[in-house]
């Protein structure tokens, strides 16, 4: 919508965010040296930064577990990877997403291109990407906001298709 601002007559972002929020970033920096950790960060004590990793059996497990479902509803099995550093890769691109970098890391002077309208879904469960920020984005420009009270969190768009397809329907057809 910044990038090719005439490309379309309207927009439906999905389960997306126009900028990370400092909890996004936060989360997706630990799954990144979770992941850039030798044996998938498991080990115990300290990483490179000197910062704490978890030191008991099923606090290792659950973040391992966050980790990998993540990778898993976002990006496919993580063991189809031939390359063991994509996954790395993706989380490294959601990390530092950000639809204000080319305007000075200014989100409002970016959505000053914005030059359609557009239906924001977000799922208020979504552990991968913070609810509030395209809520707030959305809401200052005026825009409709559909908020998904989905168990799926960021996979809302799986399991909520016939609501999401019959909101979309809707906000084309107006």
């Amino acid at each position: 919508m910044t990038a090719y601002p005439r490309f379309m007559k309207k927009a439906v972002p999905i389960v997306a965010t126009p900028e990370m929020s400092e909890k996004d970033i936060q989360l997706w920096t630990s799954h990144f040296k979770i992941f850039a950790r030798p044996g998938g960060g498991v080990d115990v004590g300290s990483d490179e930064a000197g910062e704490e990793v978890p030191k008991e059996p099923e606090a290792k497990k659950t973040v391992l577990e966050q980790v990998m479902g993540m990778a898993q509803q976002g990006m496919g099995m993580v063991r189809r990877f031939r390359e063991p550093f994509n996954p790395l890769k993706q989380f490294e691109a959601i990390r530092s997403h950000s639809i204000a970098r080319p305007f000075n890391n200014n989100l409002s002077e970016a959505s000053k291109r914005i030059q359609v309208p557009f239906l924001t879904i977000i799922a208020s469960a979504d552990t991968a990407v913070s609810p509030e920020t395209p809520r707030t984005f959305s809401s200052t420009l005026g825009m409709p906001i559909i908020e998904l009270d989905s168990k799926c969190g960021h996979s809302a768009f799986k399991c909520d298709h016939y609501e999401i397809g019959a909101a979309i329907a809707r906000f084309l057809a107006e």
